[in-house]
């Protein structure tokens, strides 16, 4: 087991005793800035309402029922609304070198998928002749979507669907910058029944853009696919 699995089962067990939910899956961060450890999670902040309470004590009394020594951490810290922050102690890096001389050439494979197939297409945003978009903002909406694909296969490799949740967010921003600058958009739906009829619906679709990147950031579900029997 990594050390990031092996601080998230501590974290699951420790949340568990506080009566967080059976499905909590912690999401376990790298850092940007390496002075604020090796790994952090925002748990306490997700668990707040659950369990309603401040996301800081709920921090505390986390940190407080974790077995620092057999999770392989030197020290811990919370941080700003809720982060939990975790140095790595060196010795634990050091160890994991006897774990893979002892998998040898085995080590690093996973049964991830079961052997199902996966199809991933891949679009290059080489070929795309941005001189017939009007404005910027129509520009920086395309290139985020173009980048959906690669986003998305980047996401399942590395086992963090949260960075998903994090484009969608971004990308709906996009869209809600860009429909002001949208002329024909607009046009579309007076043209279509003005405030009744298709012109209402197509009205009242453009009218949830704002509304969507906050409701993306409180709660963003991402689900793996699921094999079939056959």
């Amino acid at each position: 087991m990594s050390t990031r699995d092996t601080i998230r089962a501590a974290l699951v067990s420790a949340a568990r005793s506080l009566g967080a939910p059976d499905d909590l899956d912690p999401v376990m961060e790298r850092p940007k800035d390496p002075s604020h450890g090796d790994w952090a999670t925002n748990v306490a902040m997700t668990l707040a309402r659950p369990l309603r309470r401040k996301p800081a004590d709920i921090a505390r009394d986390l940190v407080a029922k974790l077995d620092l020594a057999a999770a392989g951490i030197e020290r811990v810290e919370i941080a700003g609304p809720g982060f939990i922050n975790f140095h790595v102690a060196a010795g634990t890096t050091a160890g994991a070198l006897g774990d893979i001389l002892a998998r040898g050439p085995t080590y690093g494979s996973s049964n991830a998928g079961a052997n199902c197939p996966v199809n991933v297409e891949f679009v290059s945003a080489a070929g795309v002749d941005y001189s017939l978009l009007a404005e910027p903002e129509e520009q920086e909406l395309i290139e985020s979507l173009l980048d959906f694909p690669a986003l998305v296969a980047g996401a399942a490799q590395a086992l963090e669907p949260h960075r998903v949740a994090g484009y969608l967010h971004e990308t709906a921003r996009l869209a809600q910058l860009w429909y002001p600058q949208a002329p024909r958009a607009q046009q579309a739906g007076r043209d279509h029944g003005g405030a009744t009829g298709a012109g209402a619906r197509h009205a009242d679709r453009f009218a949830q853009c704002p509304g969507t990147p906050g409701a993306l950031g409180a709660r963003a579900n991402v689900e793996r696919p699921r094999c079939s029997a056959s």
